[in-house]
């Protein structure tokens, strides 16, 4: 076990973030304060984790070691009353692998066992109590999913509990560096440096970065290192060949990437130098986790300063403080009491009508005709007949199988406003056909595409349309604001 003690003198207001860092060979901790008008990394110390590296995931045993090694309070005598916890996990702590799409990523209750049973199936060592996380992909397609071992959970949060600080985020490598550059890179794909290996992320194929990625890819790299002047560097010319090599055994397995002309390179390694040239298409990633000099590209302490700002959440996350499906809380709270109002209304609206039929029946009911021709309709009657059927119309109206047919899975992150019967379907040839406009908002377009196929599917909706869509000012930020008619038969 080795320590590395940095002296820093820190006033009471400086810390911004407390930060533990769980490599694959050593756990390191330290602050983002603010010093000088900028927030900046500051190491406090680190210790080696007596392991093998290569494991794909923690014992309880290794655990306990990891507990001993850990100093009893490493953030002693810092305090901050905004500050909390934050957690970093190298990728060989987590599960991570691509899920086919099938329609029991639908249901809540059976995702989660037909993501166990893929993710067993690829190699993954899953046990029952670990923490399962899929991301928000378009409906239809591959998600990636993510799992997070039980005892390093449970691990940090005694940890969090036992320096009285509060648990703000807990993260993987790669996904944290994606959440970190998403607002600042305008690239679809990111490669991260590591010790042992490059990582490619992103959407291939796409022109602008979108939401989510669709692509993770993990490849080794190794690399030769000398001493020069006291200081340990890395020689260029393998790091260059071997990035090199990287790329061609990507494009020959996914040629999707032949068309990616720029990769933005991030380099999380622990003490690595970058290379002064990359070998193209690889480029020196440029602001927020980017270089700042001339020697370090995107370091590890320029990319944790970017995610205890205002960094975007990811769905694949496993703990943060500020997840955008949060403030979907409060609008899936109005739906329910939408929902019950317009239940409410639409029985008396029925009754009224049901009284307003009979009253017309009784009204123009006429007595047994003594000729053979009937008399013809009156003006007003022929303005009445539409309104009759309408509210028969109303009556056998569906209104419970509908509400259910519209609520939106919990993965996905939108917000039924209203629901208005609108009658016979001007979209539809089909003089049986009735529809529905249902007024919603989410937070992305993505949200938005995937409800609408979402609707399209559910029964007993024949089909599913976009008539409208807006941005409109949100509480915390724009939300999209879209209405969508869904047909159904009669």
């Amino acid at each position: 076990m080795s320590q590395a003690e940095v002296n820093i003198d820190l006033a009471a207001g400086q810390v911004q973030a407390f930060w533990l860092i769980v490599r694959s060979q050593a756990i390191a901790w330290g602050v983002v304060a603010a010093k000088g008008g900028a927030a900046q990394w500051v190491p406090l110390g680190s210790v080696e984790i007596p392991d093998d590296p290569a494991r794909g995931r923690v014992s309880l045993d290794a655990l306990m070691q990891l507990a001993s090694s850990v100093p009893a309070n490493p953030f002693e005598g810092l305090s901050s009353s905004t500050a909390g916890l934050h957690i970093w996990l190298d990728d060989a702590w987590v599960s991570v692998g691509a899920i086919l799409w099938s329609d029991a990523l639908v249901r809540e209750d059976e995702a989660g066992l037909q993501v166990r049973a893929q993710l067993k199936a690829q190699g993954h060592e899953l046990d029952p109590s670990d923490l399962l996380r899929l991301d928000d992909m378009p409906y239809g397609q591959p998600r990636l999913a993510l799992v997070y071992p039980a005892e390093i959970l449970t691990w940090v949060k005694e940890r969090a509990h036992a320096w009285s600080l509060r648990l703000s985020s807990v993260r993987s490598a790669s996904l944290a560096v994606w959440a970190a550059s998403f607002s600042r890179s305008a690239s679809p794909v990111l490669a991260l440096l590591r010790n042992d290996a490059l990582v490619l992320l992103g959407a291939p194929g796409t022109k602008t970065r979108k939401r989510g990625m669709t692509e993770r890819h993990v490849l080794p790299l190794t690399w030769q290192s000398g001493v020069h002047g006291g200081s340990r560097t890395v020689a260029v010319a393998p790091l260059k060949d071997g990035l090199a090599a990287c790329w061609r055994r990507q494009v020959l397995r996914s040629p999707v990437w032949s068309s990616v002309n720029s990769v933005p390179v991030v380099n999380i390694t622990s003490e690595a130098p970058m290379a002064s040239e990359l070998p193209a298409p690889f480029v020196r990633a440029e602001g927020g986790a980017g270089a700042v000099d001339d020697e370090k590209l995107g370091t590890l302490g320029e990319v944790l300063v970017a995610l205890s700002g205002r960094s975007q959440h990811h769905a694949l996350d496993a703990v943060c403080d500020h997840k955008a499906r949060k403030r979907v809380l409060v609008p899936m709270a109005l739906i329910g009491i939408l929902a019950l109002t317009l239940v409410t209304w639409q029985v008396g609206k029925n009754i009224r009508a049901e009284r307003a039929l009979s009253s017309a029946i009784a009204q123009y009911r006429s007595p047994p005709p003594q000729h053979t021709d009937a008399p013809p309709l009156t003006k007003q009657e022929l303005q009445r007949v539409p309104a009759i059927n309408h509210a028969i119309r109303q009556l056998n109206l569906p209104v419970h199988a509908l509400l259910r047919s519209l609520e939106p899975p919990r993965d996905l992150m939108v917000a039924v406003l209203s629901v208005d019967s609108v009658g016979q379907s001007s979209s539809s040839a089909s003089g049986g056909a009735s529809s529905v406009r249902i007024v919603a908002q989410a937070p992305h377009s993505a949200d938005m595409t995937r409800y609408v196929a979402f609707v399209a599917d559910r029964k007993p909706f024949t089909g599913a349309y976009l008539r409208r869509h807006e941005w409109v000012d949100g509480p915390q930020q724009k939300l999209l604001r879209f209405t969508v008619e869904a047909t159904w038969n009669d």
